[in-house]
């Protein structure tokens, strides 16, 4: 068997690429197309059957420049093209359509355990998991997708309960997958730019998870009705041009975990309509700059990341409601930085995921974690701006002095 995932747009070295990878052939990469072509289809020759799967294919595309020789009936060999559009199926004149349905709902729960993994079977986790598989409407790619981010994130998984923005993420992606026009999905392809990637005005959902992007162009297409930007896992994506987020007026979800960025440009703070920054393990990011324009922020996810200080414009985040930012590095934490956090319900300022001691204080889960760990403490008036936060249901910080607790536990 042979599956190969065709690029967007169509670029038939890459796919033959693919094919001679598979099949163990070693070609000339500076070879013609048509000299490639004819290696690998002596070579599939050779097989008394073989089961070719293309994937991923939004444009018609011509079995006999890639070199794969159509089967002639009968044969046992068998050609499959994966699409989401009928006209690319009459462009390649198949034999047979099959319209492959949703998944169901217990097809989709274990499709999104095994992207998810252990972590979703938490007992306290389960049932927000699985009512986030539920809005991925059955969709394979939006199970994968919104299931991969989740995997192994034991130390916030009560952030589940401010799935709303995470569920949003699944809606969008479920909903633009129908639509070629609105949605650009290169997943794990090797990527190294996309300067190359024609954009539609209309494209509501652009994900390239999981490339080896090493810069973003300083002009990119105008996506004014673009929602969701995924970018996570491009170790080698260091910096952002200025002019690169100004192509996204619309946008209401960034994923930059996983990338070597070291800094963002003050451009970011034109997001005006961003719901979900997450710059997860981000490892060398030091400083945000001024982000008080990102008034509708709902999440804020910095874990295992350097900030040394708290982002400027905190106290314009009225309707945050998770607050992940470990103090690890923070070198201070001034007063009155949480009053105006009014609906935040989740706040985590720790970095190690092995917590050991839980109490319950006013109705908050609070965690206090005995391991010694550096960086900045929380004092009295910090942690009191924190207990005055009535929506406050979670709460991860250390303190520097045990009679601060003591105050509120007894």
């Amino acid at each position: 068997m042979i599956w190969v995932r065709v690029p967007k747009p169509i670029d038939i070295r890459k796919v033959q690429a693919q094919i001679a990878s598979r099949l163990n052939l070693k070609v000339d990469n500076e070879g013609s197309v048509e000299s490639i072509a004819s290696i690998i289809c002596d070579r599939l020759k050779e097989e008394k059957s073989f089961f070719f799967i293309l994937d991923n294919v939004w444009d018609g595309i011509n079995l006999d420049d890639v070199g794969v020789p159509q089967p002639i009936v009968p044969s046992r060999s068998k050609v499959i093209i994966a699409t989401h559009s009928l006209e690319v199926c009459r462009q390649m004149r198949t034999e047979i359509e099959v319209n492959v349905t949703t998944l169901k709902e217990d097809e989709s729960w274990q499709l999104f355990l095994k992207s998810a993994g252990d972590s979703a079977k938490l007992e306290h986790i389960q049932p927000w998991a699985r009512d986030i598989a539920k809005e991925c409407g059955g969709l394979p790619l939006a199970i994968v997708i919104i299931g991969t981010s989740m995997r192994g994130k034991t130390k916030n998984v009560d952030c589940l309960k401010m799935h709303d923005v995470v569920r949003d993420v699944a809606i969008w992606i479920a909903n633009s997958s129908r639509n070629e026009h609105k949605s650009i999905i290169q997943i794990g392809i090797g990527l190294t730019t996309i300067s190359h990637i024609k954009v539609s005005v209309f494209v509501k959902t652009i994900s390239f998870i999981r490339n080896e992007i090493e810069c973003l162009p300083n002009c990119f297409t105008k996506c004014p009705e673009t929602t969701s930007l995924l970018l996570q896992d491009n170790e080698f994506l260091e910096e952002i041009p200025y002019e690169f987020f100004l192509a996204f007026p619309a946008l209401r979800v960034l994923n930059l975990s996983g990338t070597g960025i070291g800094a963002l440009p003050s451009s970011i703070d034109s997001l005006c309509q961003l719901r979900a920054l997450i710059l997860q393990s981000c490892h060398w990011l030091k400083e945000l700059p001024p982000i008080g324009n990102l008034c509708n922020l709902k999440v804020l996810d910095c874990d295992h990341t350097m900030l040394h200080c708290l982002p400027e414009g905190l106290d314009k985040f009225t309707n945050l409601r998770l607050l992940n930012l470990p103090a690890y590095h923070l070198k201070s934490i001034g007063k009155r930085s949480f009053l105006k956090l009014s609906n935040i319900e989740m706040l985590n300022m720790l970095e190690s995921k092995r917590y050991n001691t839980k109490y319950l204080v006013r109705d908050i889960t609070f965690i206090l974690l005995r391991a010694h760990l550096k960086g900045s403490l929380l004092g009295p008036t910090s942690f009191d701006e924190l207990s005055s936060l009535h929506n406050l249901t979670t709460l991860f910080i250390r303190l520097d002095n045990s009679s601060i607790f003591n105050r509120y536990h007894t």
